[in-house]
């Protein structure tokens, strides 16, 4: 894969970081937990914030399957370049920017986890771009608010997972799900999409 192009999302994604508004990323362990455990691992020794979102028990019987959240700061470039390279192809992450602390961040994921299906409660895998781009454009008006609550941007990969093809945004604009192409590669504008072009579970 093009490295100019992994670099490209990673400066397109890095931009995105404001004091005002912090770059944050769901990390999800389960796709490739030893090469996602050595990243994280090595970002707890420079403070890079983190936290797995299930809690009690359920965060420790899961660990090593859990998504984490991480707080990317301007300081953490290289962190960030790591995630791309090694991870937009195998959905390893998806990336939001949040104008609140991390404490207030995990907290408002953490009630996005929960989803009703029947008589049972599921848990919604959002965090794994293959789920996002395939639910969330079906969501109706309530349910796009309350899932994106104070959260500015969702960034993930495409379908096809190619970093040439750039990264899917999704925004709500006067209350409106909109889905936008971006490609920083080729220096382009935005796109905007039908949630029906933006496919690629609940469990």
């Amino acid at each position: 894969m093009s490295t100019s192009a992994y670099a490209a999302i990673t400066a397109y994604l890095h931009a995105q970081m404001t004091a005002e508004q912090p770059l944050f990323a769901i990390v999800d362990a389960a796709q490739a937990s030893k090469a996602i455990f050595n990243l994280l691992n090595h970002a707890s020794q420079r403070h890079t914030k983190k936290a797995a979102l299930f809690e009690g028990e359920r965060a420790q019987e899961l660990a090593s399957v859990a998504p984490y959240l991480v707080q990317l700061s301007l300081a953490e470039q290289a962190l960030l370049s790591q995630l791309v390279e090694q991870g937009w192809q195998q959905n390893w992450a998806i990336y939001f920017s949040y104008p609140n602390r991390f404490d207030n961040a995990l907290n408002k994921l953490r009630l996005n986890l929960p989803v009703k299906s029947k008589d049972e409660i599921g848990l919604f895998r959002f965090y794994d771009p293959r789920v996002f781009r395939l639910y969330v454009p079906s969501f109706d008006a309530q349910q796009l608010r309350e899932f994106f609550g104070a959260i500015s941007q969702f960034w993930l990969p495409p379908e096809t997972g190619e970093p040439s093809h750039g990264l899917l945004g999704y925004r709500l604009v006067d209350q409106q799900l909109e889905i936008q192409q971006i490609n920083p590669v080729q220096n382009t504008n935005y796109h905007p999409l039908s949630p029906g072009d933006s496919h690629a579970g609940i469990a």
